[in-house]
């Protein structure tokens, strides 16, 4: 999603240049950060790493700040429901499975040959 909303920005900024302003490049700058936590993240969340445990926790925490920032700077709220994906992803990766799972160690037993 934030991958989805740094391009469309980006372009729409390309294409409609007096548009351009600096908060349109921080927005783009933040999104876009957080495109590639996210990615990095959930990578490493694969791999079974607390470290990708962390970033996605982290980036989601600043993905609601980020969209509450949004309707506060907008003024509508119907911008909150881009929080969900947020929250879900938070709520998965807090979860005490998710804790377990990665700190399970591989055994010869549930090894797939």
């Amino acid at each position: 999603m934030c991958a989805v909303g740094t391009f469309s920005g980006a372009t729409f900024a390309y294409d409609n240049r007096k548009y351009w302003s600096g908060e349109m490049a921080l927005t783009l700058g933040l999104v876009g950060g957080a495109a590639i936590l996210y990615v990095l993240g959930a990578v490493l969340l694969i791999f079974r790493t607390t470290v990708g445990r962390v970033l996605v926790i982290i980036d989601s925490v600043l993905g609601v700040i980020y969209v509450v920032a949004m309707v506060d700077h907008t003024g509508k709220p119907a911008f909150l429901i881009l929080a969900t994906p947020v929250l879900i992803a938070l709520v998965l990766a807090a979860m005490k499975p998710t804790g377990r799972w990665i700190a399970a160690k591989r055994t010869v037993h549930n090894r797939r040959m």
